[in-house]
Formats: C-alpha cells, structure tokens, sequence
C-alpha cells in the first residue's frame, strides 16, 4: 500500500511538472474543464427544467383562484 501511494504522489508531481511546462497540455487539460462544466450546466439545468414543471404552477393557481371569486 505504501509503495502505491508513493507511486500515485510521483505520479502526480510528474503530471503537474508536466502541465506546468507544456502550453498544449495546460490549453488541453483547460478545454477539458471547459467542457466538462459545460455539460454539467446542461444537465442541472435539465433537471431544474424538470422540477420545476413537475411543480404546480403558484401563480396559475392564484389567477384560477380569483377568477373563481369574480
């Protein structure tokens, strides 16, 4: 286990050396983030699409409401 998590630190330092120093790499791993938050906006915004019309309507209900009393 220890020889693991020696290896995942070098690992690491050696991939951040390598971003630090390479412009593609660093314009990559960016596009890549870009990307990623990207689709994550996409798919909260479905689901609060989603929720928000799977929830009455407050306002219809208050107009329906006060047509009734009129």
């Amino acid at each position: 286990m220890e020889k693991f998590t020696i290896g995942v630190v070098l690992g690491a330092m050696a991939g951040a050396l390598a971003v630090a120093n390479s412009y593609k790499v660093r314009m990559l791993v960016k596009k890549g983030q870009d990307e990623v938050k990207d689709r994550l906006d996409e798919i909260i915004d479905e689901k609060l699409k989603k929720i928000d019309e799977s929830l009455p309507n407050s306002n219809d209900e208050k107009a329906e409401k006060k047509r009734k009393r009129a």
